[in-house]
C-alpha cells in the first residue's frame, strides 16, 4: 500500500493502468492505494514521475482491495454469532458513506475488501445534520475538521 498526498482525481490519473485500488480517501488531499506489490511499485514510479509525494506503508496485505475479498466470508461467519440490535442513532458505513441498512453484518464483512470513503462519509454525516464530536487528537479527527 502507498499513501499519496494529492487530490483523488490527480492520483487516479497518475496511476491509470497500474491495477491498483483506491483503498482510502481520508482527506481531500490524501489517498491510500492498495494492490499487489508489483502494481504498487508501478504506481509509485508513476506518482514520483509526476512529482506527487508518496510513501509506502508497511502492511501485511493489500487491505480494502479485491485482493482480500476471500476474508469477507470467514468474517461474515464470525459476525453471524455476534448479537446485533438496531442502533439508536444512524451508524455510517465508511464503504458506502451512508447509514448501514438492515443487514449490517453483511456490510461490515464486505468492508474488508471495499475502499474507505472517509471524505464522503464525513460530508454525508455533516449534510445529515450530525455534529462531529472530537475527543483526543488523532489524525482522522484532524482530517474530519479539515474536510468540513
Amino acid at each position: 500500500m502507498i499513501a499519496v498526498s494529492a487530490k483523488l482525481e490527480d492520483v487516479r490519473r497518475a496511476v491509470e493502468g497500474c491495477e491498483v485500488t483506491v483503498a482510502n480517501h481520508n482527506h481531500p488531499e490524501q489517498v491510500v492505494l492498495s494492490g499487489a506489490t508489483e502494481a504498487i511499485e508501478r504506481a509509485e514510479a508513476k506518482l514520483r514521475e509526476r512529482k506527487l509525494r508518496c510513501s509506502r506503508l508497511e502492511v501485511s496485505t493489500a487491505f480494502h482491495s479485491p485482493l482480500v475479498a476471500d476474508a469477507c466470508g470467514p468474517f461474515a461467519a464470525f459476525l453471524a454469532g455476534v448479537p446485533f440490535s438496531a442502533p439508536s442513532a444512524p451508524v455510517y458505513s465508511n464503504a458506502t458513506a451512508a447509514p448501514h441498512g438492515e443487514d449490517a453484518r453483511a456490510a461490515l464483512a464486505a468492508q474488508i475488501a471495499e475502499p474507505v470513503r472517509f471524505v464522503e462519509e464525513i460530508e454525508a454525516m455533516h449534510a445529515a445534520g450530525i455534529t462531529l464530536m472530537r475527543g483526543e487528537r488523532s489524525r482522522l479527527a484532524d482530517y474530519a475538521s479539515e474536510i468540513l
